[in-house]
């Protein structure tokens, strides 16, 4: 998942908060050229994918989302989730 405006896990390595253009952008371009999901951005250091994408949604309006702890999480337009194969997307989508 990457959310506009949100500080992801490459934030520690002087990333910035993308805005929802740049996460399409991101979106397209690694579903493109990449398509593997690997465990927090360590693809290049480990050599180990974890999965592959098999849907990728990119919110049109803002969204809440119920963790499987039950958790409610409110999400901004322009959210892109990426769920990989072989999990199963828990989440119930809120209206």
């Amino acid at each position: 998942m990457l959310v506009p405006g949100e500080r992801d896990c490459e934030f520690i390595y002087g990333e910035e908060p993308l805005t929802e253009g740049q996460v399409r952008h991101i979106a397209h371009e690694y579903l493109a050229n990449y398509s593997l999901v690997d465990k927090i951005h360590e693809f290049f250091e480990t050599r180990e994918a974890i999965g592959v994408p098999v849907e990728s949604y990119i919110t049109n309006e803002p969204i809440s989302l119920k963790g499987l702890d039950g958790t409610v999480n409110e999400y901004p337009k322009g959210t892109w989730i990426v769920p990989p194969q072989g999990w199963k997307l828990r989440w119930i989508f809120l209206r």
